[in-house]
């Protein structure tokens, strides 16, 4: 840990933050057991049966976040048949099933974990929505862009009201 932002062998050493960081950390205990090699940070182009499988299972293992959440989004907005329905969508949707299941990026489960902080604020739950998008910028910083939506919603509907 003292090395990280020291650490020069791959050019993805420090490329998400520190709650992605330790999502992979988790990860990395699991692909121990199926297959050790994967996990030296030398090995930049190893890429075995054993480690396309563990990655693929592992970003669909993800996406039940983002069934989840745009399930609860989908009942907060409406009824329970409208969340399934909007977690079927969310599910289906191409940019996943091509983009994210080839490239492992974890976005499905990234976007699970925006749909139940703004299901959370839709609710009235606004610490605990805010708490998740904070914790959503500390997994993967391409959703900084929505943190100017955030900072007026919660400061127009909470803060001026207190």
């Amino acid at each position: 840990l003292s090395r990280w932002y020291y650490e020069e062998t791959s050019p993805w050493t420090l490329d998400y933050p520190p709650f992605f960081a330790a999502f992979e950390w988790v990860l990395s205990q699991a692909a121990a057991f199926t297959d050790p090699e994967m996990l030296r940070v030398s090995n930049l182009e190893y890429a075995s049966l054993a480690t396309v499988v563990f990655q693929r299972c592992s970003v669909v293992a993800g996406d039940l976040l983002l069934v989840l959440g745009a399930r609860r989004l989908g009942s907060t907005l409406g009824s329970s048949a409208q969340g399934w329905s909007t977690a079927l969508l969310a599910l289906v949707g191409p940019g996943l099933l091509i983009v994210d299941h080839v490239h492992f990026q974890y976005n499905g489960m990234l976007f699970g974990v925006l749909l139940f902080s703004v299901a959370d604020l839709e609710a009235g739950h606004i610490y605990r929505g805010a708490a998740l998008f904070a914790a959503l910028l500390n997994m993967k910083q391409i959703f900084l862009y929505l943190a100017p939506v955030y900072f007026v919603f919660l400061l127009r509907g909470h803060c001026a009201s207190v």
